[in-house]
């Protein structure tokens, strides 16, 4: 815990450093939050879909699911097709669902309070993200044509996806909560989420 605050006021004060040092960034940061105000889906699902994407491609070249491929030249590694369809997944599906799901528990249990934060996380972990997964897994076998697959998919792969997400969102989200400033919380949750997205693009398609 403490590792982690000392962390984040280090961070927070390379943020405060950076804004004085480069102003410009610091108003495409400010532009991009008043887009999340303004139109909230919209810009979480162009986020989702670049963050996706990039994970995506960070994964095929350093965790290609045949090992061979590592010999081969950084681009040739890369299968087009599976980002395409995993950045689509991220872009279109995930971000209006999540958007939704984390307003109605927003709406359900009220209030800026840790307590508050943990109920929500709690809530959010064990009804949310096992149906998530199972849907996650499915949509990606579907858009590959390989539907038939999918039992044998969420027999193997489910639960250690699911007790790897645990062992991520459920510290990330109370981390993010307790711990980080409200002005560095979407990007705590954005660079937690493109790690997630690497491991997640090599669950789905390994």
């Amino acid at each position: 815990h403490f590792f982690v605050l000392d962390l984040l006021l280090f961070l927070h004060k390379k943020f405060t450093k950076m804004r004085r040092a480069f102003p410009f960034l610091v108003f495409l940061w400010q532009r991009y939050n008043q887009l999340l105000e303004a139109r909230p889906i919209l810009t979480k699902c162009i986020t989702a879909g670049l963050i996706a994407t990039a994970a995506d491609i960070v994964c095929q070249i350093n965790f290609p699911l045949d090992r061979k491929a590592l010999q081969l030249p950084v681009l040739q590694r890369i299968q087009w097709q599976r980002t395409t369809n995993f950045a689509a997944l991220n872009t279109v599906f995930v971000p209006p669902i999540v958007h939704w799901w984390y307003g109605l528990l927003s709406t359900r249990i009220a209030g800026p309070g840790f307590g508050a934060a943990v109920q929500r996380v709690a809530l959010d972990q064990a009804l949310f993200a096992p149906v998530f997964v199972v849907v996650f897994f499915s949509a990606t076998l579907c858009m590959e044509g390989k539907l038939d697959q999918t039992h044998d998919k969420l027999r193997k792969d489910w639960l250690p996806t699911l007790l790897t997400n645990y062992s991520v969102w459920i510290p990330a989200q109370l981390i993010n909560f307790k711990v980080v400033p409200p002005e560095l919380r979407v990007l705590w949750a954005n660079v937690v989420g493109f790690f997630w997205s690497i491991y997640l693009s090599n669950a789905a398609n390994k």
